[in-house]
């Protein structure tokens, strides 16, 4: 059996790797999906939490254009800086709603790429199953897991590095989980992100809010570092337009009429706007 660093979700045991079904010692069994994902998932809200499968398609069309590389090679810079702090142990990496895995796919490939791969083990999780069926076929390198942000499925100091893109977090769990020395990256809309979007999906629309510390009230969480992606895209092509608004919350509140306008549209100027936020558990 190999030890991994999952929990059991049921009782908190570790679970350990036997054939194809991960198991703790209470004989919990969760067994691994033909895409190479487990399901860690025990208790649900709905029947089918998280992003459907028609939002989880359009994230992936959208992400996979190009649009975001630029906050996937921030996020990358700032793992990689981690990484050559440390010397002879490999950190784990883990993405907190992760969708269909899109910055851990491309984490991946860097790290394959720079002859790195050895020094880093990557692990996902998403509350959405189509999300993680999705991230599972991207790399069979890394480890996806259906689960609940709000409550980890991951063992007590087990994690170097967090990761969370525009996800729901809980700042005791991220405490939990992280090693004394770790870091969380928290990526969180700068005020006129999408600004181009939501002026045509709204009459009149107020500026995200301008968070500056999206983890305040933690006390072993601290800010250490601040970055700012703000630039202007075109979107270019009516199916990727609609990928944008189906992968967003604005979709569900457009109206019928501003939606069949959108859905004309063949090229569509909007601001990107990104805060990135790295946090050090521990003392300074």
């Amino acid at each position: 059996m190999r030890k991994t660093i999952y929990k059991c979700p049921i009782c908190d045991e570790r679970l350990q790797l036997e054939g194809k079904s991960f198991v703790c010692d209470k004989k919990h069994n969760f067994d691994i999906a033909k895409e190479g994902y487990v399901n860690l998932l025990v208790h649900k809200s709905s029947k089918e939490p998280g992003d459907s499968k028609l939002s989880v398609i359009s994230r992936k069309e959208f992400l996979d254009s190009g649009y975001y590389d630029q906050l996937s090679n921030l996020i990358n810079t700032l793992i990689f800086k981690f990484i050559s702090t440390k010397t002879n142990s490999q950190i784990a990496v883990l993405d907190i709603g992760c969708g269909e895995g899109f910055y851990l796919s491309r984490l991946n490939d860097e790290l394959n790429k720079n002859g790195k791969k050895s020094e880093a083990d990557l692990w996902g999780l998403d509350i959405s199953k189509p999300a993680i069926q999705h991230a599972s076929r991207r790399s069979a390198e890394i480890n996806f897991c259906v689960g609940n942000a709000l409550s980890l499925p991951f063992q007590d100091n087990s994690v170097d590095i967090a990761l969370s893109v525009f996800a729901p977090l809980d700042s005791e769990e991220v405490n939990r989980v992280l090693k004394n020395d770790g870091q969380l990256i928290v990526v969180v809309p700068g005020k006129n992100h999408l600004s181009g979007l939501v002026k045509l999906v709204y009459d009149s629309s107020e500026p995200h809010k301008d968070d500056k510390d999206p983890i305040k009230g933690s006390t072993k969480l601290k800010l250490v570092d601040t970055r700012e992606i703000k630039k202007t895209i075109t979107i270019i092509g009516q199916s990727k337009i609609m990928s944008l608004l189906l992968m967003t919350p604005y979709y569900w509140s457009i109206n019928l009429e501003k939606k069949q306008k959108l859905e004309k549209l063949e090229t569509l100027e909007t601001e990107i706007d990104f805060k990135v936020l790295t946090y050090t558990k521990g003392v300074l």
